[in-house]
């Protein structure tokens, strides 16, 4: 494995590990349902990989992200389904084309 490759999985790792040693609170989907965030998508080593090159290799700045990020997913997911937002996910129309 080259230097990289090495640096790159080791960061995951501390990444986890930092993570792993916090109550944190659960992964939150877009219906409301929640997981532990080892078992989400967010608890893969690509989502931390992403992570730790979003904040140039820093660690500590990539759990500090992460964790505001599950924060963020508990406080604006379930999208109430109301009004216009009821509407337009009621569509299920992916793209839409509004004027020119």
């Amino acid at each position: 494995m080259d230097s990289w490759r090495s640096r790159t999985a080791e960061s995951v790792r501390h990444l986890r590990s930092e993570l792993s040693a916090e109550r944190l609170p659960p992964y939150r989907t877009v219906d409301g349902d929640e997981h532990p965030w080892q078992k989400s998508p967010a608890g893969t080593d690509a989502t931390l990989y992403r992570f730790v090159v979003a904040r140039k290799g820093d660690v500590l700045a990539a759990k500090k992200q992460f964790i505001e990020n599950l924060h963020w997913r508990s406080r604006v997911f379930p999208i109430p389904r109301e009004g216009l937002t009821a509407r337009l996910l009621d569509e299920d129309i992916r793209f839409r084309s509004l004027r020119r």
